[in-house]
């Protein structure tokens, strides 16, 4: 059975020509053209970030620095869902069960628990 591909509308030839395959499957999705809102979006994202870039403090010394870089790397983590990783481990009770010699190195046979 052949493949059959997506018939697209083409305003012009020179239309033809510029756009890749790809932006013409997606042209056939409806996917090529802006949002409504998108540019409205964009701008509250942009004006949110500049706030909050004038409203938090810039650290002025080493410590500060740290004390701000394990406050953002807690939050991050607990946004990510990973704050509850490291509660989870167990020790991981490695047993050697074998040890081969070699010519400058040894191998050994591990079993451990995951």
């Amino acid at each position: 059975m052949p493949r059959m591909c997506p018939k697209v509308n083409m305003t012009s030839g020179e239309d033809a020509i510029a756009r890749s395959p790809l932006q013409r499957h997606l042209a056939w999705w409806g996917v090529d053209r802006a949002l409504p809102g998108a540019a409205m979006v964009l701008d509250f994202i942009q004006a949110y970030a500049a706030r909050l870039a004038t409203q938090l403090p810039y650290p002025t010394s080493h410590a500060e620095w740290q004390v701000r870089a394990d406050e953002v790397s807690k939050r991050l983590r607990r946004s990510l869902g990973l704050d509850n990783l490291a509660a989870c481990r167990h020790p991981s009770e490695a047993q050697v069960v074998g040890v081969l010699p070699r010519t400058g190195y040894t191998i050994e046979k591990v079993i451990y628990e995951t």
